[in-house]
């Protein structure tokens, strides 16, 4: 008996031709399906794209800063860039445990925890 002939190719576009035409005549019979993939998915994704904004504002933090160098000071002011988000904890030499309180009581929205560096 021989054996079948194997495709070696992972993707067929004879397939996925016939995928597109199935689809297709299927959205042609029905109208609701057509409805819902011509219209409402555009609209829904204009409405999140409209509605989502990436921009970070009034972040209350506390920074932990164990090294105490220029770096690490301008490390933490440009978290601080913006006035309402400093607590001014961050010139404070505060333990972790201590902000780790801050945090879990919801004083603040982040720590910024900068590590002693090795010289």
């Amino acid at each position: 008996m021989a054996k079948p002939l194997e495709s070696t190719r992972r993707f067929d576009l004879g397939r996925l031709w016939a995928y597109t035409r199935r689809e297709a005549m299927e959205l042609i019979r029905d109208h609701i399906r057509l409805f819902f993939a011509t219209l409402v998915a555009p609209i829904v994704m204009i409405v999140i794209a409209y509605d989502v904004s990436l921009d970070v504002e009034n972040v209350r933090f506390a920074a932990f800063d164990q090294d105490w160098t220029k770096e690490s000071r301008d490390v933490v002011d440009a978290f601080s860039s913006n006035p309402g988000s400093r607590l001014g904890f961050e010139d404070l030499r505060l333990n972790l445990a201590v902000l780790a309180a801050f945090f879990l009581a919801y004083l603040v929205a982040a720590l910024l925890i900068l590590k002693k560096q090795e010289r």
